[in-house]
Parts: C-alpha cells; sequence; structure tokens
C-alpha cells in the first residue's frame, strides 16, 4: 500500500485492487511514489499534465492509467487548490471486475 501519501486511507493499491484519489495534500514526491508503486504491479500511469500551487501542492492534474487486463481511464482535474481535504479525482479497479470474469 502507498506510504508516501500522509492521508493514505484513501488510497489501496494491491495487485487486486486500485483506489487512488489525487487530492490538494499530494506534492511532487507523492505523484512519484504513486507512480512508482503502480509499475512495480505492471500498471502504466501516466501523468498528461501537473500544476503545483506556490507551497509544492497538488493544484491540477490529467493523468491516464493502464491496467495488466486492458482496461485504461482517463482523467482532468479541476482546480483542487479549495477542494475539501480528501476530495479529488482518480481511479477505481478491481482484478476481474471489468473483463468479464
Amino acid at each position: 500500500m502507498l506510504q508516501a501519501q500522509t492521508i493514505n486511507e484513501l488510497n489501496t493499491i494491491t495487485k487486486d485492487e486500485i483506489k487512488l484519489v489525487f487530492t490538494n495534500q499530494y506534492n511532487s514526491d507523492d505523484l512519484t511514489a504513486v507512480k512508482n508503486e503502480l509499475k512495480s504491479l505492471d500498471i502504466k500511469l501516466t501523468y498528461t499534465s501537473i500544476q503545483f500551487n506556490d507551497d509544492g501542492y497538488l493544484k491540477q492534474i490529467s493523468a491516464r492509467i493502464e491496467y495488466p487486463d486492458g482496461v485504461a481511464g482517463s482523467f482532468t482535474s479541476a482546480d483542487l487548490s479549495a477542494a475539501e481535504k480528501g476530495v479529488g479525482p482518480g481511479f477505481k479497479w478491481k482484478k476481474d471486475e471489468y473483463n468479464g470474469k
């Protein structure tokens, strides 16, 4: 499970389930940790656009994810600066849930 993110209770990263919420509490190190942990599970995460506020925390993000079973998805967030704690875009996936098994 992701350890770098201070609010990791919002996230689950295992080989059978992914639940990620990108919030305004993420910094560059958090984004790198998420990407690396997913890569270790053969899940490709691409950040297509990232903006940070003056304090180094996530302000806006666009991302694409590709799972080993062929399922893929993407999103573009609105400005996260004023979002409530724990609120943000993300990805949710369970192994075998979307491929008819």
